[in-house]
């Protein structure tokens, strides 16, 4: 920093500009791979205007009051600064908060060390100059050997451009609480359908409120499930709990390996969607309301539902006719014809009729082994 200070007069960490090492920012930081990093996805968060010392968050806050007081003699400019403070303090945590996650996310939540880099108290002025205070974030991915103990050189296997385009590409949920953040604003990848679930209309049933939840979710691409459901107990459970359903994406959540199942050798349609609706009854027993918990997806919606694993899931009565085709050595295209001919907005797939006809067979074989 010194020796490129007294050669151009300006600040290195200033002069950043180049976008192939950007993650993320926001109004006063950014955050950047830097170059030639030391660890592999090593992150920096630096402030955009300059400033040597990272305690001087607080400082502009005082300085403001100072000046306001002395010059101004009023109350409004010491409000001002003390709001901006206090952005400058949620932008930085929101950005944090930002890169942290993207970095748990894409690398399956390393552990990690995160140093403040900051000039002494007691310095020079001439030193402010070209002293820049950052946040370094390192994960600890790979283990520090001999020869980085032994020389002091490190080995980074990633280049920087591509840890940033990684970090830099990972598409973080997004709830409803953030949306109301300083500075906010949702990735361009993210599709929101807040408006689409927004309503005041009150629901007569909790089946009123599902189907008109899941028909919205097929006009725009997508699948609606329930996610949790409660009751709200009785009795000594009843403490505590609240009637209410939360619904959600059918691409929600995380696939989960069983201890005793094969190695999974197919793809998962599971990516964390952040879609959430929130539905409970009303206080004084009107009907059901709904609201928009988090309206965005983190994925692209499908053009047709056809072959999508609840849209196209069969009903009890169905299930008993494709038993009953089945039986008759009906060959399974027919029966998927047979069930569109009965209802002209079923979606289901072949594959899904296969899929039945193997569950109802191993039933069977189930019940012959108990009556036997």
């Amino acid at each position: 920093m010194k020796d490129y200070f007294y050669q151009t007069g300006k600040c290195c960490i200033c002069e950043i500009q180049s976008e192939d090492l950007l993650i993320d920012s926001s109004t006063y930081f950014f955050s950047l791979v830097p170059f030639a990093a030391s660890f592999p996805f090593e992150i920096w968060i630096i402030p955009r205007n300059h400033s040597a010392h990272f305690h001087e968050l607080d400082a502009e806050m005082s300085c403001m009051k100072t000046l306001s007081c002395g010059v101004a003699g009023g109350l409004g400019t010491w409000q001002y600064g003390k709001r901006r403070c206090r952005c400058l303090a949620l932008d930085l945590g929101g950005l944090m908060r930002q890169i942290l996650r993207k970095m748990s996310f894409q690398l399956n939540n390393p552990p990690y060390n995160f140093m403040i880099h900051s000039s002494p108290l007691h310095v020079d002025g001439s030193e402010l100059a070209y002293s820049h205070w950052f946040i370094q974030i390192v994960p600890q991915l790979i283990p520090t050997t001999g020869f980085e103990l032994g020389t002091g050189c490190h080995i980074n296997p990633v280049l920087p451009e591509d840890a940033a385009k990684v970090l830099r590409e990972v598409i973080v949920p997004v709830f409803a609480h953030e949306r109301r953040m300083v500075g906010f604003s949702p990735p361009s990848k993210i599709v929101d359908y807040s408006e689409a679930f927004t309503t005041k209309e009150m629901f007569p049933t909790r089946e009123y409120l599902l189907n008109w939840a899941r028909a919205i979710g097929r006009e725009n691409g997508f699948t609606v499930i329930i996610q949790r459901s409660d009751n709200g107990g009785s009795g000594k459970k009843k403490i505590g709990r609240k009637t209410t359903v939360i619904l959600g994406c059918e691409r929600s959540g995380r696939y989960r390996q069983y201890k005793d199942a094969l190695a999974r050798k197919t793809g998962t349609k599971k990516c964390g969607c952040p879609f959430r609706l929130r539905g409970r009854p009303v206080r004084n027993g009107d009907g059901w309301k709904v609201n928009v918990v988090c309206g965005f997806h983190n994925h692209e919606v499908i053009e047709t539902a056809i072959g999508s694993t609840y849209a196209g899931r069969l009903s009890g009565e169905e299930k008993s006719l494709v038993d009953d085709l089945t039986r008759s050595m009906v060959k399974p295209k027919d029966i998927l014809q047979t069930l569109k001919a009965r209802n002209e907005e079923n979606l289901t797939s072949i594959k899904q009729i296969y899929n039945v006809r193997q569950a109802l067979k191993r039933s069977r074989n189930i019940e012959m082994e108990h009556s036997a």
